[in-house]
Formats: C-alpha cells, structure tokens, sequence
C-alpha cells in the first residue's frame, strides 16, 4: 500500500488575504547620499585634475588618483571646485571647513546687502491735519529715518483745496522741523491733486 502524499505548505504571500500588500517586505533601496553642492573625494570621476592646495597654491595637473593619495596623506579632502574647466580643478581642503567658511561668507554678503537696502515707506497726508495725528505720523517717520529708509510724503488736495496748493507746502515744511536728522531728497513736484516729497536721512 503507497502511502498518501503529504500536504506541501503554501507560500503564498497573502499576508492575511490582502493580495498585493507590501507589509514584511525588506526594502531593498540603497540609502542616498546627501545633496552637496560640490563633488567630493571618490565622487568625482574625472580621470586628470589640476590640484591646488588650501591658500590657492598650484600643484600641477595629475590623475585623480594621486590627488586622492595626497588628500589622505594630508588628512583633508578633494574638493571638485571648477568642473568646467579642462581639466577639472581640485583643491585639498577640509571639506566640512569650507562648507562653513562659505555659509559664513555668504551670511555676511546677505548681511551687508540687507544693510545697503533702502525701503520707502509712503504717508498719506491732507492739508490740513489734526495735531496728535501729525504726531503719531511723525514718531513713525522717525522710526523710519533713523533706520536709514526713506519716506514718501503724498498730500491729497480735494475740491477748492487744490486752488491753494501751499498749504501742502507749508505742511511738508513743518513735517521737516518736526524730523530730527532728515532733508529733502528733492524739491516737492505737484502731480494733479498730489504733493509728493521725499524724505531721507541727512547725509553726514
């Protein structure tokens, strides 16, 4: 008598009935390197590189190879600084020094560049204003002064305002004495039913 196979079990990958599910599967995917802004070390696949050193000095032009012998002998890295060149310019440096003199540079540039900025903040006037509201204007125009901004003067004329339109000039005269440390850019230009003037800090 031959006896009965036995059951073979099942390797399905059900997973509990849901077909197609991706629980308990590894992920294969090998992990990616971070974004860099330069080729580094074995990143770099030129075959020659011209090598300079930390302060810019020229070592001459040689395989990538040697330029990596060196950089390990020197404890530092090789940095692909000019990829467009023939051939590719390398330097010996401490890449994680670099990265942080650059952003300090940078940081600085933007720095400097908020410095330069001018901003022109613009005041709605008429000609004839309460006082405590001239007052609260100006404090804010000073704020803006002191800062090194500029600030546009706008005075709307409606009606029989516009047959008289020094009043305007009258109020941009006694808005300068009220300034501490400010002048005219230039002379106030009537445009239509505007007086406009602007105001800068005094050159020193």
């Amino acid at each position: 008598m031959f006896n009965q196979p036995q059951n073979r079990p099942s390797f399905s990958n059900n997973n509990g009935g849901n077909n197609g599910s991706n629980n308990g599967r590894r992920n294969n995917r090998m992990p990616m390197r971070p974004q860099r802004e330069h080729q580094i070390n074995d990143e770099i696949r030129a075959y020659d590189v011209r090598l300079t050193d930390a302060e810019g000095g020229q070592l001459g032009v040689m395989s990538r190879n040697q330029a990596m012998s060196m950089a390990r002998e020197q404890g530092c890295d090789l940095v692909l600084v000019v990829p467009n060149a023939n051939p590719p310019v390398c330097k010996l440096i401490d890449y994680g020094k670099f990265i942080y003199d650059e952003q300090k540079r940078k940081k600085e540039v933007e720095r400097k560049q908020r410095e330069s900025r001018v901003d022109t903040k613009e005041f709605q006037f008429r000609p004839v204003i309460d006082q405590h509201d001239l007052e609260i204007k100006i404090r804010k125009m000073q704020e803006f002064i002191n800062d090194g901004d500029k600030c546009k003067v706008v005075i709307r004329f409606r009606g029989r305002e516009n047959a008289d339109p020094d009043k305007g000039k009258s109020l941009i005269a006694k808005i300068m004495s009220l300034l501490t440390g400010a002048q005219l850019e230039h002379n106030p230009e009537l445009n239509a039913n505007r007086l406009i003037a602007t105001i800068v800090k005094s050159k020193k």
